[in-house]
């Protein structure tokens, strides 16, 4: 089964963070999310989706993010090359470099907050931060996105159907963006 049939099947989408969705709440929000995966998944060649599972087997401890997480997720249009991932704070970032990756470190605590595991129907999966993460990850320090790509995110989003908002928030305190946020919230909510 190739990639592409596969990532049509998404089974599962887990959040693993500490402040993690219950399950009715995930069953609410899985069909944009399995949507907009298996959508985003099918403007990437055969070799990119390869590599993302390839990648994902080799650093198990990244986490997709920044424009890769935008993409997946349907928040953004532009393939993001190379793949952005983060790694917990410590992690020899060497070889995932060598690889050509687009490497982040993140401290213990906010590393595993906001975490999403897609598992797909043939057993594989990858791990990728929430959409809600990833809003809060491109506005913080030294990111590499552009203010339009940022602009169009948050547009996005804004227009789901089971966005959470709360949630977006409470990441934006512990991430300590909420005076960040604050303006695409209001102007588009």
């Amino acid at each position: 089964m190739s990639v592409v049939s596969s990532m049509a099947l998404v089974e599962q989408i887990r959040d693993s963070s500490e402040d993690s969705c219950n399950m009715d709440e995930i069953a609410l929000r899985i069909g944009d999310m399995r949507n907009a995966i298996s959508q985003n998944m099918k403007k990437m060649s055969s070799a990119e989706q390869s590599d993302i599972l390839d990648l994902q087997n080799r650093f198990k401890r990244g986490i997709y993010s920044h424009s890769t997480a935008l993409f997946l997720w349907g928040l953004s249009e532009v393939t993001a090359l190379p793949f952005h991932m983060t790694f917990p704070f410590g992690y020899n970032l060497t070889n995932a470099k060598a690889t050509g990756l687009s490497c982040s470190q993140s401290s213990n605590g906010l590393y595993e907050l906001g975490i999403c595991n897609i598992k797909l129907s043939n057993g594989m999966s990858f791990n990728v931060y929430s959409p809600e993460k990833t809003l809060c990850d491109i506005v913080r320090g030294s990111s590499e996105i552009d203010i339009k790509t940022i602009a169009s995110a948050y547009r996005t989003y804004s227009i789901w159907r089971h966005k959470d908002l709360d949630k977006l928030e409470a990441y934006a305190e512990k991430l300590r963006v909420s005076k960040k946020i604050k303006p695409y919230l209001e102007i588009l909510l």
